[in-house]
């Protein structure tokens, strides 16, 4: 049983599965009940990542989503995708493309290459998965072309969306920071080409909790930054 306010929480098991049953109370009369699917409160093995992390690509990208609040960053609402980033590559007037950008290769952001931010080992690589259209989407494989490095810390850095039949390395590679892991496309369940990068604490999406990613060293709208997570609408960049 979970007590909170003037509600009671009780993990109930029924016939066709595991439930929360949550009472509201109104003085000595109940005031409602609700009844949904048990969700087990999860805790992260780790916080924050303890392994220095450069940037994975080079050159100013433009944070669309980031942030510890959902404002800021709608990826908070998935549990392996707390501390998630996407981001993109803008132009002056603040647009992610060139033309009409009906094109992949009219946005900026594709085909540039992608890096691993750190020595460690690649412990999953899909590929093969083909390049939407911009504005379309595919929700069958939700990442797309993905590359997951385990680092010495037991972190597991996760990058998605890598544009098709583009990634260098291989499942058990041992990568060192700076190697090329790919190229930036818009694969899976991605409306235009981005960078998607998280850390969770588990190499499973589906078990694994979101770990806060902070930077070691970068300039942020500028400026130099130390040991920083950014948040949405910073241009960040290599130091």
């Amino acid at each position: 049983m979970k007590v909170t306010g003037g509600a009671a929480s009780y993990k109930t098991v029924f016939e066709r599965g595991v439930f929360e049953v949550l009472i509201t109370v109104d003085g000595n009369r109940i005031g409602g009940m609700l009844v949904k699917p048990w969700k087990e409160t999860t805790v992260a093995k780790i916080t924050r990542n303890t392994t220095k992390l450069a940037l994975p690509f080079t050159g100013a990208w433009t944070v669309v989503w980031g942030g510890d609040t959902k404002e800021q960053n709608y990826h908070i609402a998935h549990e392996a995708q707390k501390g998630a980033f996407d981001l993109v590559i803008t132009d002056g007037a603040g647009k992610s493309y060139k033309t009409d950008g009906k094109n992949n290769s009219d946005y900026y952001a594709f085909g540039k290459q992608l890096l691993a931010p750190c020595d460690g080992e690649v412990v999953m690589v899909v590929d093969g998965i083909k390049d939407n259209a911009p504005g379309e989407m595919n929700p069958v494989y939700v990442p797309g072309n993905t590359v997951v490095i385990k680092t010495a810390a037991n972190e597991y850095l996760f990058f998605a969306h890598f544009q098709h039949r583009t990634i260098k390395v291989k499942e058990g590679d041992r990568v060192k920071a700076g190697q090329l892991l790919g190229l930036c496309g818009n694969s899976g369940n991605s409306s235009e080409p981005h960078l998607h990068f998280h850390i969770q604490d588990a190499e499973d999406m589906t078990k694994a909790v979101g770990v806060k990613c902070y930077f070691e060293a970068l300039k942020v709208n500028g400026v130099e930054k130390q040991d920083y997570s950014p948040v949405q609408g910073e241009v960040v960049s290599g130091k």
